[in-house]
């Protein structure tokens, strides 16, 4: 069923990307200025690979190595993009640089005009070679006018894995806080006064504040429309006594615009008998998990993150849930309310509560799930176990999986994204297939539901008479952004030979029927070609090109053998010319004999495609005719 399955989905990848009717064509050069979609709007959400505002989507346009050219104006495969919300299909490039950073939750950044990022550095190392680890963090127009704003260069140890975050302060300037992971501290850059400020770091002092653990809030979270209160992330601190021996911990916030945490619960009692320590577990679905411990006890809470923001809240009883069920604290949880999640036990996804200690109720089979994304609407998506993104219906007792994804997902990039359009909800996510090239495809989630509907369609994988197998029409699914000449030629690449294994399972020549279907998809191949730009074809691999012209050649060379068909009927030569037989024969066999006597690979190709029985037809014809031959 594993084979079948794969085989469909090539085939399903293969009508994705034909529909690609959201690819434009690629961009070889940058023209600063060019950008014509430059009415945003107000910003709705910073967040994963997409920044949404009121008239567009700015989204990362696909994935691409770190050490790729990043000369401004050259990168367009990773590159930021902008999209119309009213038209999927119009899309420009804002800033050809490399959006490759890899604190995926940073996600894109837009305020008051401008995109701020970080991207591999140009400059050129000790060695005189461009210093593709290093990190530059960067502001650059959407309108594309303007020069590009360089604020600094991070050369720490894996410097383009450095945790960030770009935040705009209640003041209105933009803050960026990140990891100096060689110091290791956190450190708060003001991107108006061009000045750094370090907030908290690891060094040991006595009766002070060290660095503990730190965690930053995703791009999701931190986004504020008000901008009032906005919360850049957390960190614990431990306090020591002569350098060496642990005395208690705090637990800090860092708030957009401070260049210092806000204490937020102090573990000293002040009689220095019961200390107390602070862990936070998980910051997840809108809430903090945090253990305090002290000489007495060990308990786990949970309280909404918006409440954890002020000190106030953390000794307040009715902003704290007492956890019962801890272990369900994983980052693999998904969390509705606390009351209301969903576990991957060892077997079976369960719905559960931290905070009751009922039953736990069996979902789906684990074996099914690979990783939980979100509930909307009564369906949970998730990634199965072969990468794509899928749903079930949690309302109905079959929970039938569906696949959502014709191909299959990133699930180390940016996080899916759902967003609604009008009445219409679509789910964006990067793809992980070689056919896809790792580009950002969107599926639109609003179905009709009528019995006579197509908008999800089944397949019976083992034969057994009832279908197994069901996922989104393809024609649901679209490619969002551009993509390079390489790209889309090797896309095409990949759709002919996968094609080219769906050719008559006989033989061409040995039904009319799947002839004609084969041939139908052939004749669609070849006006995509035909419509290439003359850059695409000339990188159109050789052996692309040979197999479609071979098959075009087998269906020409198949319609001569079909004259001498007859023939399978006779046993003699005189029988044959009676029937007019002999007469085709005269009439194709110079064509045949040319065909034959071209003795290299491509007639051999030729052959592979067409029946055996067309061909053992012009074999008997030479028999009866020439039998000097």
């Amino acid at each position: 069923m594993k084979k079948i399955l794969a085989k469909l989905i090539c085939l399903m990848l293969i009508t994705t990307m034909a529909i690609s009717g959201l690819v434009a064509c690629s961009t070889s050069s940058w023209k600063g200025g060019n950008v014509t979609l430059k009415d945003a709007g107000n910003v709705i959400e910073n967040a994963g690979f997409i920044a949404e505002t009121d008239n567009y989507f700015y989204f990362i346009n696909g994935v691409e190595s770190t050490t790729a050219n990043n000369t401004m104006g050259t990168p367009l495969k990773g590159a930021l993009l902008v999209a119309d919300k009213n038209d999927l299909s119009k899309t420009e490039v804002v800033v050809p640089k490399l959006f490759v950073a890899s604190d995926y939750g940073a996600g894109v950044f837009v305020d008051n005009g401008y995109v701020y990022y970080a991207t591999p550095s140009t400059e050129k190392n000790s060695e005189g070679l461009t210093a593709y680890d290093e990190i530059a963090f960067m502001r650059t127009k959407l309108d594309g006018s303007g020069a590009t704003e360089e604020f600094f260069t991070l050369d720490t140890t894996s410097a383009l894995a450095t945790q960030y975050r770009f935040v705009k302060a209640e003041n209105g300037q933009v803050f960026l806080y990140y990891y100096h992971s060689d110091e290791p501290a956190i450190i708060c850059y003001n991107t108006s006064t061009k000045t750094s400020t370090t907030v908290i770091n690891q060094e040991k002092v006595d009766d002070g504040d060290c660095l503990d653990k730190h965690f930053f809030l995703s791009s999701k979270v931190i986004t504020d429309k008000e901008n009032k209160n906005v919360v850049v992330g957390y960190y614990t601190t431990t306090v020591y006594e002569d350098k060496n021996e642990t005395l208690y911990n705090r637990v800090y916030v860092i708030k957009a615009g401070s260049d210092k945490g806000e204490l937020l619960i102090d573990g000293d009692n002040t009689n220095n008998i019961y200390d107390a320590k602070y862990s936070i577990s998980l910051i997840k679905d809108d809430y903090m998990f945090f253990t305090k411990t002290s000489a007495s006890s060990t308990n786990t809470y949970a309280i909404k993150e918006t409440d954890a923001r002020e000190s106030a809240n953390w000794n307040a009883e009715e902003k704290l849930t007492k956890i019962t069920n801890s272990s369900y604290i994983q980052s693999s949880t998904l969390i509705n309310s606390l009351d209301d999640i969903y576990v991957m036990g060892e077997t079976k996804i369960y719905k559960a509560s931290f905070s009751s200690k009922q039953d736990k109720t069996p979902i789906a089979l684990k074996e099914d799930i690979s990783k939980l994304l979100f509930v909307d609407d009564g369906f949970m998506y998730f990634y199965n176990a072969e990468g794509h993104i899928a749903r079930i219906n949690l309302n109905d007792d079959n929970k039938q999986m569906v696949l959502v994804s014709a191909d299959t997902a990133s699930s180390f990039w940016y996080d899916v994204e759902l967003k609604t359009i009008g009445e219409n909800k679509y789910l964006f996510y990067c793809d992980n297939s070689t056919t896809g090239k790792s580009y950002i495809k969107v599926v639109n989630l609003t179905i009709d539901t009528s019995e006579d509907s197509d908008d999800i369609l089944s397949k019976d994988t083992d034969d057994d008479g009832e279908d197994d197998l069901f996922y989104f029409n393809t024609e649901k699914i679209k490619v969002l952004g551009k993509m390079t000449d390489v790209d889309l030629a090797q896309v095409f690449d990949s759709k002919v030979n996968v094609q080219a294994t769906y050719s008559p399972a006989e033989g061409i020549g040995a039904n009319d029927e799947d002839d004609q279907k084969f041939k139908d998809e052939i004749a669609k191949l070849r006006a995509e070609y035909e419509g290439l730009s003359a850059s695409v074809k000339e990188k159109v691999a050789d052996a692309t090109k040979n197999t479609l012209n071979a098959i075009e050649k087998a269906f020409e060379v198949a319609e001569k053998y079909k004259e001498l068909a007859d023939i399978e009927f006779v046993g003699s030569a005189k029988e044959a010319e009676d029937l007019g037989i002999k007469a085709k024969y005269d009439q194709v066999k110079d064509y045949i004999k040319d065909f034959k006597n071209n003795n290299n690979t491509f007639r051999d190709a030729v052959e592979a495609y067409i029946s055996n029985n067309l061909k053992a037809h012009y074999d008997k014809a030479v028999k009866l005719f020439e039998p000097k031959n």
